[in-house]
């Protein structure tokens, strides 16, 4: 089987990649990302620091409409194309061809996969770039250290000093208003509480949520915030009617891009793993990460600013099970309030040191 239908057909074969060599900066790229909310998250401080340094390129990116609302909020990329989604694999081919023609038109110097499955690669291939790299899926790396890799292979180095993302002003406008029309008064502390994990093994108990914010809350004035989709409502009604007027609900309330936004008001985040917690650590705000099973070796957040507890020491952990084999999820139910506090300080200090 000759190498391209090899890179087709078993795409975790090898790592594809051919690095810019020209003397010149190149003035065409293009940026792959199909999902998931969280992975899509991961890129974005990567693109913006390679729009800092390619100030005049044309940089675009190639997504799904799910994921699509943020990175249309960022002032990084010229113009974002919409991969349409489909359950036969027929049609996804047909797509992808479709898409494939697309690039090769289009004319990119550069084309940076950071999906690495057969869609992407011959899109990728399609477009016929004298540079190319693509994301190792299943390299026992954290995600952000493959995308930095992904970036590297292609020739343009990005180790980030610093966690930022570029907003459009009109889009940081948009939900402070949001927040200021829910009671936030702009200068309060303001922390997110993200009761998000999809698996029992991924979720704190709400009570320990509750616990944290009012041993918070008497060491200093300070407001909380619960965001999401409707698997987060029942939670956070929970949390409203424990918390009372010390949390603000925008359950349903916000599209992705509005949260996204709203999350650089915020000074903490605490979260279960979930693509709200990529979003807030991606954008250099201080975030704790309850883990559980997750396997954190491949999802851990990195910065100074984050703090993660996870199940690495544990016999049993990072077991990846939805549900507990022991019965026990001690994983997560050994984690106290006070402990969890302490983190969200230290992390807060750190982003301020």
């Amino acid at each position: 089987m000759p190498v391209w239908a090899t890179k087709i057909f078993h795409p975790t074969s090898t790592i594809s990649f051919t690095r810019w060599s020209r003397a010149e900066s190149p003035t065409k790229l293009l940026l792959i990302r199909f999902h998931a909310i969280g992975d899509v998250a991961i890129t974005l401080p990567y693109a913006c620091a390679l729009r800092r340094r390619f100030v005049n390129a044309t940089i675009d990116f190639l997504t799904t409409a799910d994921c699509s609302d943020l990175p249309s909020v960022l002032d990084t990329f010229n113009t974002i194309f919409l991969f349409p989604t489909a359950k036969s694999r027929w049609t996804r081919m047909r797509h992808t061809l479709s898409w494939g023609w697309k690039v090769w038109q289009e004319e990119y110097d550069v084309i940076i996969d950071l999906q690495g499955n057969w869609m992407s690669v011959i899109v990728r291939i399609f477009g016929m770039t004298s540079a190319w790299s693509e994301f190792d899926r299943f390299a026992p790396k954290a995600a952000n250290e493959r995308v930095a890799e992904t970036f590297a292979r292609a020739g343009f180095e990005t180790s980030l000093q610093q966690f930022t993302v570029s907003f459009r002003k009109e889009a940081l406008a948009e939900a402070g208003d949001i927040l200021k029309n829910s009671g936030w008064d702009a200068a309060t502390k303001l922390v997110v509480l993200n009761p998000a994990g999809l698996f029992p093994t991924r979720s704190w108990p709400l009570e320990r949520y509750v616990d944290l914010a009012r041993r918070w809350s008497h060491q200093e004035n300070i407001q909380f915030l619960v965001l999401g989709t409707e698997r987060v409502r029942a939670k956070a009604a929970y949390l409203r009617r424990e918390l009372g007027s010390s949390l603000i609900d925008l359950t349903t309330k916000t599209s992705l891009a509005q949260a996204f936004g709203v999350l650089q008001h915020v000074d903490c985040v605490i979260s279960e793993d979930s693509g709200l917690m990529h979003m807030a650590w991606v954008s250099g705000i201080p975030t704790v990460v309850l883990f559980g099973s997750t396997k954190s070796y491949q999802s851990a957040p990195s910065g100074r600013h984050t703090f993660t507890f996870h199940s690495s020491d544990l016999e049993c952990g990072n077991c990846g099970q939805p549900v507990c084999p022991l019965g026990t999820t001690e994983c997560l139910n050994r984690l106290r309030p006070e402990q969890v506090l302490e983190a969200a300080k230290t992390a807060m200090s750190r982003r301020n040191s």
